[in-house]
């Protein structure tokens, strides 16, 4: 008798730290694979940002305490969401005199550039699938143009009149006329099953659309606001990534955690991830009953989700404004992410780092905002340099954080006050690190095997104790924060030094409905190359 399993990452804040479970489902009933993961479900909660505790006032040279002036240490980073950048408006060029005969190619390599968004494997993917689509007749030349047209801004090549690209006729040799296409042509979404030669984000179209439809029920059914279908593709990369290489978590095998991967992407809202599947590929020979159909695999994980704590959080947060989905399955297995944003900043200057300075300006909206200049707070989070890592160790993990806070921005002070206090105590809860898994540990090679790598990585988690940290203030140079505009410049040349080459992670908060929120999560990826799976969006 066959079997059905599905598989759901339970994912949520706890503690700053990003914590999932594992739920398994046999025939229609759901049977809990082992007591700790319900406990894990339970202690996952509700994740909420700590109120920040008061630093020490700054002192006028006398001693005298100014009160106005007191700066808080900003609260550890809550429930994450996000908007993507508008993609760039640079169109491909191709040289007007190549052959016909090798004027599909070129118009293949335009779309899989796409000015330059894609390259690596996300490429070679968009690419074949162009090739294949053509040659199997599903779309033609014109297609493609239309569809580098509209998502690529346009793009000059050698196209002569259908029959010169006819499958049952070959291409003449002489150089056809260079023509442009319209930008106006309509774009395809390409095949809603296979998401073929579409890019990311519109692939597998349909059924990202029926999904979108269950999360706004709900949110209907919750009172709150819908959400739109974003266009961020760091979920659907991650997503084929974790169904090509037999994963599933929040960690990658490119080593990115999701803000990293969001932040690649173009995405520098506050933003938080749901994720669904196995650390295991299933077979025919497993003896499990195949897929019934990906919308059925969809409205399944939805249940699961709204099960969990933590992701039932995420679906109904209201101050959710986008969601952008991740879906890639075959037979018998799936991977599912959804990736929400919030929309509370716009940046004039997104956060940079050059020459040991970090710089930033832009404004806030949809009610966040800044009564005084203390209400804005930044945050600078750290990780050591990401490299690739195998199965074994994906399999191996847990729970992820931002990494660890190494240093809080403030204002500078005027009037003849100076700051007393230069840095502050807080408090570090370490995740598994699949960093420190070696690398030669086999992946898993069964269901079980994939449940018994959770329950340890689990185990470890719980057994982790929370660091004692010591955190510096870095006094900025520029510092305005009025309404909704913000401007921040400051010398963090000490911290570069200190840590060195890695991803930098600056988190902005601002003040929303009288509380403080993280409305900006962007990571910068300091003296290390980036994978280019996401757009090399990297600054």
């Amino acid at each position: 008798m066959g079997k059905i399993v599905v598989v759901a990452l339970l994912a949520a804040v706890a503690g700053g730290a990003i914590v999932y479970g594992v739920m398994l489902y046999m025939g229609d009933e759901p049977v809990s694979v082992a007591d700790v993961v319900d406990k894990a479900r339970e202690d996952i909660g509700e994740p909420e940002p700590e109120k920040p505790d008061p630093s020490p006032a700054p002192q006028e040279s006398d001693g005298s305490t100014n009160p106005a002036a007191v700066n808080r240490s900003p609260p550890p980073a809550g429930a994450p969401t996000g908007a993507a950048l508008p993609p760039p408006t640079a169109s491909p060029t191709i040289a007007p005199t190549v052959p016909a005969s090798s004027a599909r190619e070129a118009v293949v390599d335009a779309f899989a550039n796409c000015g330059g968004q894609y390259s690596g494997a996300d490429r070679e993917f968009r690419a074949r699938a162009a090739a294949s689509a053509i040659a199997d007749g599903r779309q033609s030349v014109e297609d493609i143009l239309a569809l580098v047209a509209e998502h690529c801004g346009g793009v000059t090549t050698d196209v002569t009149p259908a029959t010169a690209l006819s499958r049952e006729q070959p291409a003449p040799t002489a150089a056809p006329v260079p023509t442009r296409t319209a930008a106006a042509t309509p774009m395809p979404a390409g095949d809603p099953e296979t998401g073929s030669v579409a890019s990311p984000d519109l692939r597998h179209i349909e059924a990202k659309r029926f999904m979108l439809d269950l999360i706004n029920a709900e949110r209907r059914n919750a009172g709150v606001g819908v959400v739109t279908l974003g266009g961020n593709i760091a979920a659907q990369v991650h997503a084929e990534a974790a169904l090509d290489n037999c994963f599933s978590g929040h960690w990658g095998m490119d080593g990115l955690k999701p803000y990293m991967r969001y932040s690649l992407a173009g995405g520098y809202q506050s933003n938080g991830e749901n994720g669904s599947g196995l650390d295991y590929c299933i077979k025919a020979s497993d003896f499990y009953q195949a897929n019934q159909g990906i919308r059925q695999e969809i409205q399944r994980s939805m249940e699961i989700w709204m099960q969990s704590p933590g992701h039932r959080r995420n679906i109904l947060d209201p101050r959710h404004k986008m969601v952008n989905i991740g879906l890639a399955w075959d037979d018998y297995n799936t991977a599912m992410y959804q990736h929400f944003e919030r929309d509370y900043v716009h940046y004039d200057v997104i956060p940079q780092i050059a020459h040991g300075s970090l710089t930033m300006a832009g404004n806030t909206r949809n009610g966040a905002g800044f009564g005084h200049a203390e209400d804005l707070g930044v945050q600078i989070y750290y990780d050591p340099p990401p490299h690739r890592l195998t199965r074994g160790q994906v399999a191996r993990t847990y729970c992820y954080d931002y990494g660890v806070l190494v240093a809080s921005l403030r204002e500078p002070l005027s009037g003849g006050y100076q700051w007393t206090t230069h840095e502050f105590e807080t408090t570090h809860d370490p995740c598994p690190d699949p960093y420190d898994v070696p690398a030669e540990t086999p992946g898993p090679g069964s269901y079980e095997e994939a449940h018994q790598a959770w329950q340890d990585a689990y185990a470890t988690s719980q057994s982790m104790q929370r660091q004692a940290i010591t955190v510096p203030w870095v006094t900025a140079s520029k510092w305005q924060a009025s309404g909704t505009q913000f401007a921040v410049t400051a010398n963090i040349s000490k911290v570069l030094d200190r840590h060195g080459d890695g991803v930098y992670s600056i988190m902005v908060w601002a003040r929303i409905d009288g509380h403080d929120e993280v409305i900006s999560e962007y990571s910068i990826f300091h003296g290390v190359k980036a994978p280019d799976s996401y757009g090399n969006g990297a600054r």
